[in-house]
């Protein structure tokens, strides 16, 4: 009887993983495709100025005196991330140079407990991306991120790091 019971809950908490990453990305707008395999540059921009922390506080609030250096990772570590997995576009912080400009609206940041049963969270990220070509302000698409984890850490900069870095590898990946 425990063995179906940790059977059980073990297939709960893996449909639970699995549920929050498998329709984390979806286009609203336009064609990712298009760019993909592009041999060009995006700038790169985070916007927090709307971000929740769990829906009720504001994720600045929330960080206090940590906020711009936990902004900076979560930029950084997406940017690095999707440089060293893309086989053509790109990613830079600097807007010299780049002929499109990804602008991620995030919307809601929340960690939970998954697998784990020793203090280690996963942190979540909704909201969503705008890509433009810079000279025209034509947008090229609008991808949507509903709940993208990333995988479990004990501190906030580790869970940061690990959720826009593993956000920037699906997105080389992604195939709509």
């Amino acid at each position: 009887m425990k063995r179906i019971i940790l059977l059980l809950s073990l297939l709960f908490v893996g449909f639970q993983v699995s549920a929050h990453t498998v329709g984390a990305l979806r286009i609203v707008e336009g064609s990712w495709v298009s760019i993909k395999n592009e041999d060009a540059t995006i700038y790169v921009e985070f916007d927090y100025s709307a971000t929740r922390w769990f829906i009720s506080n504001s994720y600045e609030e929330h960080c206090g005196e940590d906020y711009q250096a936990r902004v900076g990772l979560s930029l950084n570590e997406f940017v690095a991330a999707f440089n060293e997995n893309s086989q053509g576009l790109k990613m830079s912080t600097n807007p010299e140079g780049a002929k499109y400009k990804l602008v991620f609206h995030i919307t809601n940041l929340e960690i939970w407990q998954m697998s784990s049963l020793y203090g280690r969270l996963c942190m979540f990220v909704h909201g969503e991306m705008e890509i433009t070509e810079i000279t025209t302000s034509a947008t090229i698409c609008k991808i949507a991120v509903k709940g993208h984890s990333g995988k479990e850490d004990y501190t906030p900069e580790g869970r940061i790091a690990k959720c826009f870095s593993s956000l920037a590898k699906r997105l080389t990946k992604f195939k709509k």
